[in-house]
């Protein structure tokens, strides 16, 4: 905003001297913007007119006033010139003259006379209503100054809408904050509860809530923050609240709301168990049946030696412990504190839940003592339903080996029999390609795939149980090869003229399985799908699965046929969309420049040819050129790029 009333206070001056311009509502707008920031509150910790830094001579007075370290040397025109010199050689920042502010002054004068002209009017006299507002651009709508907004009579939803119509723009986030810095706190946690942004801003919430708002609840309210708004606070925030502030807020009962604990940042749980304890004691969190109910889910912040204390405690079930383990996300070195002060009986009851968690010690000793409540095969079943069926496994190396030991009896390989492959299943992960080589070919049929494969498995242990297959005959013409081998599939079989694949049905099986691939796999996937790869489709699969595979097309083509690419877009559907946008984003760099070169030569893309890019179109806003169908329903009405819905 600095950048800007400097640059609007060297336009006044262009335009007035200018002989092209007629002088009147041009510098009425420039005036208008000018004058109502300098009486506008600054974003500083203390907010004060901007008045009192501007023009620049009043910031080195404050300097000298606040004694500033260096103030001298920071207030001398050497040093000045010396920081105006470094941004322009190493941030590409240009002086601003007098014609370059008149080119920003033209281009605001543009958008300003495209306006309806009730809306001109309603903008000249600092008389818009809500209505008016939206119906202004997103940037002007940033811009204003905070007067434009003090008279709106929105409340805390509508100053949400707000933020909501122009999802990622943190800068709108920021601005109606400060809007609603000196407002009730009713209205700041409307605000803040009617927010629909990702989950990537809570930290810029807590930000604002915490350096700029403050929580201190109003003595004449009936309404506070709720919990789903305090847990953004920062961590430094939540350990300077004193103890007024907690209990006028009633945090206390507040912490009782375990789906929101669930929403906390690791280090914002342990700020707030460290000051839910100082105020309210070690009993109140674990200390009797009646307080783990209610706040057993703040250990997930408690330090490691607290934890200890709970082992061999006779006033706590262990029961209750366990059932704090299995509901609440810990640190697995709380997770293993609190393993120890299980009873056996629910240690197995957990156990399932918890492997990945513990340490490799407490998982043999587990074993050691075993109850058989479940027998071998049960457990084993239940561990690769829990660890497999994620899309990343997470599961400690070790813990990982010290289990799977447990399914494998004999070692001697080259004896081994389907009963020792099916026994260890797809912990079969731990072998490594030679100890796969020694097991009889006659072990690995279609059935004992299904059973042995998963994503764990690295690309030289597919290709070892890939040759297995292979030795046994199963890949005849008419058989349907399990599509996590794909990825073992070499070079020479991708192009062959018979492959164990149909492009048209396989495609997208083939695509995932390419993460695997070698450099030269990966050559003749993109071999074989450049004939066809500009159909639909063809390249629907590709950009939600593999955009690397268009690699190989050169820029000019990729510019000629970007049409093809919107089609495909188009041709995954809704529910694909979020997929292709985050996945579009891994296209090659030289291609995705000439996405952007492409769009800048397109109807509608540029406010004054060949110079400015209309921000609108860069930004993927909606325009009118570009509306969405409001029949398509967003399958994911809270992400990034929710407006291309609405």
């Amino acid at each position: 905003m600095v950048s800007v009333v400097l640059l609007f206070i060297a336009a006044v001056s262009a335009v007035s001297d200018d002989e092209n311009v007629e002088p009147g509502q041009e510098v009425q707008i420039l005036l208008s913007l000018a004058s109502k920031f300098r009486t506008a509150e600054n974003d500083f910790t203390q907010g004060r007119l901007n008045s009192a830094y501007f023009p620049f001579v009043k910031s080195r007075k404050e300097n000298e006033k606040i004694k500033r370290l260096n103030s001298t040397t920071i207030n001398s025109e050497d040093y000045m010139m010396k920081i105006t010199e470094q941004l322009k050689t190493w941030r590409g920042f240009e002086e601003i003259d007098s014609a370059v502010a008149l080119t920003y002054a033209n281009l605001m004068f543009e958008t300003f006379y495209s306006l309806s002209p009730d809306l001109r009017t309603s903008f000249l006299q600092s008389s818009m209503s809500a209505d008016d507002l939206r119906k202004l651009p997103l940037s002007w709508q940033y811009l204003l100054p905070h007067q434009f907004y003090d008279d709106l009579g929105l409340e805390g939803a509508g100053f949400a809408e707000l933020v909501n119509s122009s999802p990622g723009n943190t800068a709108m986030l920021y601005k109606i904050a400060m809007v609603l810095r000196d407002e009730s706190v009713a209205m700041r946690d409307a605000f803040m509860n009617n927010l629909n942004l990702p989950d990537q801003y809570r930290e810029d919430m807590g930000y604002i809530l915490g350096y700029r708002w403050g929580i201190e609840s109003e003595a004449d309210s009936t309404f506070d923050y709720t919990m789903s708004t305090l847990l953004h606070l920062p961590s430094d925030v939540v350990m300077g609240i004193n103890n007024a502030t907690f209990d006028n807020l009633n945090i206390a009962d507040k912490l009782e709301d375990t789906s929101m604990w669930g929403l906390a940042s690791p280090q914002s749980k342990v700020a707030w168990f460290t000051k839910f304890e100082g105020r309210k004691g070690w009993r109140e969190v674990a200390g009797t049946p009646h307080h783990m109910v209610r706040h057993g889910h703040l250990l997930s912040g408690a330090p490691l030696d607290k934890l200890r204390e709970l082992k061999g405690n006779k006033e706590i079930e262990t029961s209750l412990l366990a059932q704090v383990l299995d509901n609440t996300e810990m640190n697995p070195l709380r997770v293993q504190e609190l393993w120890e002060a299980l009873a056996d009986v629910d240690r197995e009851k957990s156990f399932i839940s918890q492997a990945s968690n513990l340490d490799v010690s407490q998982i043999l000793s587990h074993y050691d003592t075993l109850n058989l409540v479940h027998t071998p095969h049960q457990h084993h079943v239940m561990l690769e339903n829990a660890w497999f069926a994620q899309d990343k496994f997470n599961v400690p190396w070790v813990n990982f080996l010290a289990i799977s030991f447990s399914y494998m009896n004999n070692e001697e390989f080259v004896s081994w029999t389907h009963k020792e492959l099916q026994d260890l299943g797809k912990f079969v992960a731990i072998l490594s390609p030679a100890e796969i080589d020694l097991i009889p070919a006659d072990d690995f049929n279609t059935t004992m795939l299904s059973t042995i494969l998963s994503s764990t498995l690295s690309l030289p242990q597919l290709n070892s149980i890939y040759l297995k297959y292979l030795d046994n005959n199963y890949l005849v013409a008419d058989a349907t090869l399990n599509p996590l081998l794909l990825s073992a599939l070499p070079s020479a079989t991708i192009l062959s003229a018979n492959p164990p694949f149909i492009w048209s049905q396989d495609k997208t099986n083939l695509l995932t399985a390419s993460a695997k691939y070698s450099p030269g796999q990966m050559h003749s996937l993109h071999e074989i799908s450049k004939p066809g790869h500009w159909a639909p489709s063809n390249l629907s699969a590709i950009l939600s699965t593999h955009p690397q595979c268009m690699s190989d097309v050169n820029p000019r083509e990729f510019r000629a046929k970007l049409e093809y690419v919107v089609s495909a877009i188009y041709t995954a559907g809704p529910d694909k969309f979020h997929v292709i946008a985050t996945k579009v984003q891994k296209l090659p760099r030289h291609l995705l420049m000439a996405w952007l070169e492409e769009a800048h030569t397109r109807p509608g893309s540029k406010r004054v040819p060949g110079e400015w890019w209309n921000s609108d179109v860069l930004l993927d806003r909606v325009t009118s050129m570009s509306i969405p169908d409001s029949g398509t329903v967003n399958p994911f009405p809270s992400h990034p790029l929710a407006a291309q819905f609405d």
